[in-house]
């Protein structure tokens, strides 16, 4: 399932927009999660469509060579051995599938010089090879897969050209990968298409989402008298606003997110500092949390419901 790791991330680049503008506009903020979320969702279409308009390369491909009178071996293995593969043909045939390349005009980011590329270096593959020698679920599995890690995500000018549309997309790069392995389970183990995208999971978590957002923003001011007492000498506006939006969101998860277990905020904002801040703001950050929880603690103000929730 996707993570509530992802969707922090997603806040976190949402809030910290609003904090680099000098501004608190929640529904500002909303509407750059919700874009963020859709271009993930995007991102993972154009890839598979990618995928898809290879595998149709290579039907258009073997139309052309059957017209031939004489073949190699390899070019008779390219005729026979995909053009129906059970994830093409169900590409081909998923109505969700091609209704959300129109919805979204998805179709402008082919470039037909990628594809052919593409469809060389896939026939070249050591998976491809196998997937010749025994056509079953695993070898379909591996030829994908293999298609995404080892050519698209290699193919350096295609992300560059991408990028140039959605700016996140590095950002978004693990998210996109592990969506994309999950549709081509999906499509293999004949589960709805949809509900590989990970479209339900993140209206699931949106109300997750957009409560961090509102709590975040609207008591930044509150969370700003917690932090400066635990600055020792530092002056607040010295501080990154990218370290102090991961402490503010972090506060928020301690003080108003019952059902979420503390160690698991701790933990989950540790690992974003590790992601996107420097070493030394990571110890900052780290130490500045610390101190807020053990405050708070010893006040009684952070309340946790269920089991295991301490």
């Amino acid at each position: 399932m996707i993570s509530r790791r992802s969707i922090r991330i997603k806040v976190l680049q949402a809030i910290y927009g609003q904090f680099l503008l000098n501004e608190e506009n929640v529904e500002k903020a909303y509407e750059i999660y919700d874009k963020s979320i859709q271009d993930v969702i995007e991102i993972n279409v154009i890839y598979l469509n990618y995928l898809f308009q290879t595998f149709k390369y290579i039907e258009e491909y073997s139309v052309q060579q059957s017209q031939m009178y004489l073949l190699t071996d390899e070019e008779k293995k390219v005729n026979t051995s995909l053009v129906d593969a059970q994830l093409y043909v169900y590409l081909k045939e998923n109505v969700a599938f091609h209704k959300l390349i129109k919805k979204f005009k998805l179709d402008q980011y082919i470039q037909s010089e990628y594809i052919k590329k593409m469809f060389t270096e896939l026939i070249g593959t050591h998976e491809y090879k196998e997937f010749v020698l025994a056509r079953n679920s695993q070898t379909e599995y591996n030829l994908c897969n293999s298609f995404f890690k080892k050519i698209l995500f290699k193919n350096e000018d295609l992300i560059d050209y991408l990028e140039s549309y959605y700016a996140n997309i590095e950002e978004d790069a693990d998210l996109v990968h592990f969506t994309l392995k999950r549709s081509i389970k999906a499509i293999i183990d004949k589960t709805a298409l949809e509900i590989s995208f990970g479209i339900q999971e993140t209206k699931e978590l949106k109300e997750f989402a957009y409560n961090l957002i509102k709590v975040t923003l609207e008591q930044q001011l509150e969370y700003m008298k917690l932090i400066k007492p635990k600055l020792k000498g530092w002056e607040a506006e010295r501080i990154p606003i990218l370290d102090m939006t991961i402490i503010k969101m972090a506060i928020s998860e301690m003080l108003h997110f019952p059902t979420i277990p503390l160690k698991v905020s701790v933990n989950e904002y540790i690992d974003l500092t590790k992601l996107f801040c420097s070493v030394k703001s990571k110890d900052f950050v780290n130490g500045i949390m610390d101190r807020i929880m053990r405050e708070l603690q010893t006040e009684g103000k952070i309340l946790k419901t269920g089991r295991g929730l301490d």
